[in-house]
């Protein structure tokens, strides 16, 4: 390790000898001290032995440019640069240069060596250097992580509870009507569908929508997006451009349930079924039931309550002049009379049966009342009502 002001002085030859070489060791060891060369030139190399860096004069040979920092004690390098900065073209329509970054090939076997990005965290008061932490590792086979050195093709994950895992955010999230933060576009360049996020101006809860594209005449030039499906603020999804809350679908589920003879809406007591099956669809508040029940025993029962079935999964809502009709598609076995039709009785979760009064559908409608359920019964219906 030497340095060297690069000029032979006038001297006698053994003197001269010695400032040669002098010379040479200084370039030899690229300039190595524990401070900078007192004389220096422009695109000097200087190797810094206290911080283990090299520099380059600069061209105005007014400053020092750090290159690298190298780790003596693990034989490797790594880059100083805050910024790097591929040189750009020079010329009319040349191209620019690729920046190419690549992990170390393997041999055989051997799989290829990743790429991985690093930072520091933030610690606590004093000088100790903060620890690094991998933020984002393409791994030999391409697949790549953020938050994660072991990726399934594209895999982000969020180390603290609550935080977002994958975040898209435009220039300005309360823009109505922007861009979508999602496209997918065509060979053609056009987007042909979009996910977007939008808000009204203000700072409360955004809208998320999906979006396609429309084709015009056979040669599919994109000429419109026409809004398909949206999420509404308050939740619910509205379909086609329809922006009204009260339109939007807040509810799809089915199920099964466990239905039963009743008595005004109550539980008859020692009547026992052998089949009592009860599935449903419900879409928004619309809720249909298709029920089939056998009896294997009456129970003790009285002529002067309505015989229904209960244990509904939904209550039925109370709509004004509006009870929703039941149809029955089979009955059998009933004492005196089978039940011909039943009503969804309002604000309760059970239907209450009826007969007609006579042959004559024109006549009006009798109860059907307790005394008429036999210990063979069966009964197959199905009704579709309102809910709260």
């Amino acid at each position: 390790m030497a340095q060297h002001d690069y000029v032979i002085d006038n001297q006698s030859f053994p003197a001269t000898r010695t400032d040669i070489n002098n010379v040479l060791l200084a370039i030899s060891s690229t300039n190595s001290g524990t401070s900078a060369p007192s004389t220096t030139y422009a695109s000097q190399l200087w190797y810094d032995t206290t911080n283990n860096k090299l520099y380059i004069r600069n061209e105005d040979n007014d400053a020092w440019i750090p290159l690298f920092l190298l780790d003596q004690s693990n034989d490797k390098a790594g880059t100083l640069a805050t910024e790097i900065d591929i040189e750009d073209a020079s010329g009319t329509n040349t191209a620019g240069t690729a920046l190419t970054i690549k992990g170390g090939a393997g041999t055989g076997t051997g799989a290829g060596g990743s790429i991985v990005f690093q930072t520091a965290d933030g610690g606590s008061s004093g000088s100790s250097v903060n620890s690094h932490a991998t933020r984002v590792t393409i791994t030999d086979d391409g697949k790549v992580g953020i938050g994660t050195a072991s990726p399934n093709r594209l895999t982000t994950l969020s180390a603290n509870s609550g935080n977002a895992i994958l975040e898209l955010q435009r220039a300005n999230a309360n823009t109505t009507g922007a861009t979508g933060a999602i496209s997918f576009i065509a060979s053609d360049t056009h987007s042909v569908a979009a996910i977007d996020v939008i808000g009204d101006g203000d700072d409360e809860g955004g809208i998320l929508r999906f979006l396609t594209t429309s084709a015009a005449s056979d040669n599919y030039y994109i000429s419109s997006t026409t809004e398909r499906l949206r999420i509404q603020s308050g939740g619910g999804i509205s379909f086609n451009g329809d922006t009204a809350a009260a339109n939007a679908l807040d509810d799809y589920e089915e199920g099964t349930f466990t239905p039963i003879f009743v008595q005004a809406g109550s539980a008859i007591s020692g009547c026992t079924t052998s089949i009592n099956s009860g599935k449903y669809t419900k879409v928004g508040n619309v809720c249909t039931v298709e029920i089939y029940l056998k009896s294997t025993a009456a129970g003790s029962t009285s002529a002067s309550s309505h015989l229904g079935v209960g244990g509904l999964p939904f209550t039925a809502a109370n709509v004004g002049n509006v009870l929703p009709s039941v149809s029955v598609g089979y009955r059998a076995n009933f004492n005196t009379a089978n039940p011909t039709h039943g009503i969804v009785q309002t604000n309760q979760d059970y239907i209450n049966l009826y007969t007609l009064a006579s042959a004559d559908a024109r006549t009006n409608s009798a109860t059907m009342i307790g005394t008429y359920l036999g210990s063979d019964t069966y009964l197959m219906l199905n009704a579709t009502y309102l809910t709260n």
